[in-house]
């Protein structure tokens, strides 16, 4: 017969859902990986074509080390955003300080002008690396819609989304393969 849980017990370790959202801030090194992955498709079409194998060729080498060091260096250049997830109650009036907008599909859904709501919500679930006023306005000129629209995904997902007991497909494979082995 499985254990009984404490209930209580987990009712006091409980704390808020977080998320973590790592984007690089030099978008300059992303497109020369895509440039440099580009070169390395044309590089092994040419040496499927001529019949020998990829890791023989010397420019694919190169390019290989090339995409490596790029890869690296946006690590280097990527800051990784921790958000954590506001309590119920300050969630919902938070959504209550803008009111839907007239005629607004997606405003109407949520219950919220959305647009504001959610750059008042990420500002708010961010909580690593610590932002002031400047720091924001600072990504607010500097981010593109995609790089805002991952804070935005998380703040939403931690908030207002299931937050259930991850799967990992890689580490369900890992174990089975450990298993077997």
């Amino acid at each position: 017969m499985p254990k009984k849980k404490d209930h209580k017990a987990l009712i006091k370790a409980s704390a808020l859902p977080e998320r973590s959202v790592a984007i690089c801030m030099n978008p300059e090194l992303f497109a020369r990986m895509q440039e440099i992955e580009r070169d390395l498709r044309s590089a092994e079409a040419e040496r499927e074509a001529a019949g020998s194998s990829l890791a023989s060729g010397s420019s694919a080498r190169e390019l290989a080390e090339q995409f490596e060091a790029v890869r690296l260096e946006m690590h280097e250049h990527t800051l990784t955003f921790r958000l954590r997830a506001l309590p119920r109650r300050r969630f919902t009036a938070l959504q209550a300080e803008f009111p839907p907008r007239e005629g607004n599909t997606a405003d109407a859904v949520a219950e919220t002008n959305i647009d504001a709501f959610t750059a008042a919500l990420v500002r708010r679930c961010v909580f690593e690396p610590e932002l002031d006023d400047e720091d924001w306005q600072i990504l607010d000129d500097t981010m593109s819609d995609g790089q805002w629209r991952l804070l935005d995904n998380a703040a939403w997902a931690i908030n207002a989304r299931d937050v259930d007991v991850p799967f990992s497909r890689i580490a369900s494979r890992i174990l089975e393969a450990s298993a077997d082995g």
